[in-house]
């Protein structure tokens, strides 16, 4: 979404400088903590900055298509407990394992991976099952099952803002105005 989101902005407002950081959850942390950004884009991982909701995404179980578990339509956690488990670092899915946390399950895992395309190029190759947000494979799905959770678990995607420090300039403001107007008529709210 983010690359559309960024055409549209610049085509309506030109001559607002816009510089990209890609990071995981502790890299923006410490790049709000050193001014070095004007907001973030992430999930709500801590009550540290202020946060604004733009949408909720879900937690599925991705599998390779001949993945034995590829023929239960939703599945339950305790399903997976056993199976090779690839697992994202703690920093880039916090999600993934507050889930495992919160259900006190301890994964059988096989490999503990920090890319999410990583994690899908293995799933492919069948090495193991995981756990990713729904967003993260919109795009190529070829050779993969997607499953929903029985439980309900979703991440909540915003924009984190260190609204301590200082007031947002104009130009932060319509930017922040248009993601979520963006959001909205694109039915991601």
């Amino acid at each position: 979404m983010l690359p559309k989101i960024l055409g549209e902005f610049k085509k309506l407002y030109p001559f607002i400088t816009i510089h990209l950081y890609e990071g995981n959850a502790t890299e923006l942390d410490r790049w709000l903590e050193e001014d070095k950004i004007d907001f973030g884009i992430g999930t709500s991982h801590n009550e540290k900055w202020e946060f604004e909701l733009l949408f909720e995404d879900q937690i599925v179980i991705v599998m390779n298509n001949a993945h034995q578990l590829s023929k239960i339509n939703r599945i339950n956690l305790k399903e997976i407990e056993s199976e090779e488990f690839i697992l994202p670092y703690t920093n880039s899915h916090l999600e993934v394992h507050q889930i495992f946390k919160k259900e006190q399950m301890q994964p059988n895992i096989a490999y503990r991976v920090k890319g999410d395309e990583t994690i899908i190029s293995m799933v492919r190759q069948n090495l193991g099952i995981s756990l990713l947000a729904e967003l993260l494979l919109k795009n190529d799905t070829s050779g993969l099952a997607i499953r929903p959770l029985e439980e309900d678990v979703s991440r909540k995607i915003g924009y984190l803002i260190h609204t301590k420090k200082h007031l947002q300039t104009p130009a932060i403001l319509k930017m922040l105005d248009f993601i979520k107007e963006w959001m909205n008529n694109n039915k991601c709210l």
